[in-house]
């Protein structure tokens, strides 16, 4: 144990040089079965690390630590040792260090102590041996008292108390007596030996003094005995008073102990109350146990038939599960094949999505071509990803291109009835200038070549106005040539008198034929 905990470290004057001191302690107690009497002692193995000198050992660092720790201990023991060997009652420093207060048994307490030195015979270790042989020479002058450490019983101490107690009594009853007797001697009476205390009482107190036996009065020297002895008998009735206080206290403690006996006995005997009735229910418990476990074994009967017609169901069950995973295996394959369908399919919806929507684009293209061309205003969309908005926006264009169409419809039959009258016109014109014709060719080598180009010209004119007013032509914008061509036909037939060209307020060209007189009479 000593080579496990003591710290070992080589030094200059010691290759195994302790760096503690070590204390081993071992408790032991004897007990008498037949008395019932407690014997106990402590034995205390010490082993002390030497002093050393740092000029000898060369100790640096937490090595010197050590070795102040270590000197400083052996001087507190070398101090309580040396107040322990002077003999007076004065003050032991115990507590100066740890060790001491461990051993302060074994320093002039209730022990035996045995010391062993370690000394040194060569001369360079004189001092070291010197001052060693001193501390043991100090130990050994100290004397200690030895008494057996007794553990008395309750029953002993009992006893002894009240013996300490008759003993005390029959003490303060002699002790009475003699006070009495002394204060009869010191008011100069004389004592019968009849009221002198007997013998027998002598005998029975070993403390009590020898009385005169001379009737006689004491002299001075037997007065100072006389009190002498009554000052020891104080002293000792003192010391009995403490011894008393001492036994009382001790049956103080006695009776406390007592009663945290009967205290717990008391509560054993609850506790075994308790414990009685806690079998009884677990008696009680048990029975119903038994009866929930036959129970049990029944339900666990049941459990086994119904376990049996389960495993039966799981094994069917298994079987349609494999079935139904097959199935589930083909449907996977199957839902894979269509998931392969579908994205294709929606490749092929994706591009035909991009088709109709150059389509539509296309569409849109040639429907603002037309309503160019119609004279009306469209929205274009080009490039435009959202397919709805372009489908909802040719739908919009094409509904209103419908209105427009049904419009253009019934005016083309407005035209168309127009036309007809016209025609109607025409014919009835034409059967008039056929008769003018004939007019005209009876008259014609009357007329001079100059008003035959004239009225050619006229025909042309009347022509082209009909054709404007056939067809309901604006000529703000393009009129402008037709004007001038007018202009020149004015101009030319204007020499003869025949006709003139006039505009309208409301943009139509009318033609007035003037017929002059010759023309007329011709």
């Amino acid at each position: 144990i000593r080579d496990t905990t003591v710290s070992i470290l080589p030094a200059d004057m010691n290759e195994h040089s302790s760096r503690s001191h070590s204390i081993f302690l071992i408790n032991i107690k004897q007990e008498n079965v037949e008395t019932e009497t407690k014997l106990s002692g402590k034995l205390y193995l010490v082993d002390l690390a030497g002093s050393e000198k740092v000029s000898k050992t060369g100790a640096e660092g937490a090595i010197l630590d050590e070795a102040k720790n270590i000197n400083k201990s052996l001087s507190a023991l070398g101090n309580v040792i040396a107040a322990l060997s002077e003999g007076t009652k004065g003050h032991v420093p115990y507590r100066d260090s740890k060790m001491t207060r461990i051993l302060q048994d074994s320093l002039g307490g209730n022990c035996r102590t045995t010391i062993i030195i370690c000394c040194s015979p060569s001369v360079y270790n004189e001092a070291e041996t010197k001052s060693t042989l001193m501390f043991g020479q100090r130990a050994k002058t100290i004397k200690n008292t030895v008494s057996v450490n007794l553990e008395l019983t309750a029953e002993e101490w009992k006893k002894k108390y009240e013996k300490e107690n008759e003993k005390n009594k029959s003490l303060s009853i002699v002790i009475q007596k003699l006070e009495s007797e002394l204060k009869r001697w010191r008011k100069g009476e004389s004592v019968p030996v009849e009221e002198q205390l007997s013998s027998r009482n002598k005998k029975n107190s070993s403390e009590t003094p020898a009385l005169a036996e001379s009737v006689a009065p004491p002299t001075e020297e037997e007065k100072l005995q006389y009190e002498k002895l009554i000052t020891d008998l104080y002293q000792q009735l003192d010391d009995k008073d403490d011894e008393i206080n001492q036994q009382s206290q001790m049956c103080e403690k006695l009776k406390e102990q007592l009663m945290d006996q009967d205290e717990l006995l008391t509560s054993s005997r609850q506790e075994y109350q308790q414990l009685q009735e806690t079998l009884s229910q677990l008696q009680k418990d048990n029975e119903a146990a038994k009866e929930e476990v036959k129970e049990v074994l029944q339900a666990l009967e049941e459990l086994a038939v119904n376990y049996d017609h389960k495993s039966q169901e799981v094994e069917a069950k298994t079987q349609s599960i494999e079935h139904l995973n097959e199935e589930i295996g083909l449907k996977t394959a199957a839902l894979e094949a269509a998931e392969r369908d579908s994205s294709t399919k929606q490749e092929l919806i994706l591009y035909h999505k991009k088709r109709s929507a150059e389509i539509l684009n296309l569409l849109l293209r040639e429907l603002g071509e037309i309503s160019s061309v119609l004279g009306t205003n469209m929205t274009r969309i080009y490039g435009s990803e959202m397919m709805e908005e372009e489908f909802t926006t040719a739908r919009l264009f094409v509904s209103k291109m419908k209105s427009e169409v049904k419009s253009l419809v019934s005016r083309s039959k407005h035209l168309e009835d127009q036309l007809t009258e016209i025609t109607c016109r025409m014919e009835a014109s034409e059967k008039e200038l056929g008769a003018g014709q004939l007019l005209i060719l009876q008259r014609f080598w009357a007329i001079s070549p100059f008003l035959l180009l004239s009225l050619l010209s006229l025909f042309l004119l009347f022509l082209v106005v009909f054709t404007l007013n056939l067809f309901n032509f604006n000529i703000d914008g393009g009129a402008d040539h037709l004007t001038k061509l007018c202009y020149v036909m004015m101009n030319v037939t204007n020499q003869v008198g025949l006709f003139s060209l006039r505009l309208s307020p409301g943009g139509r060209t009318e033609l007035e034929l003037l017929c002059t007189s010759e023309l007329c009479k011709m």
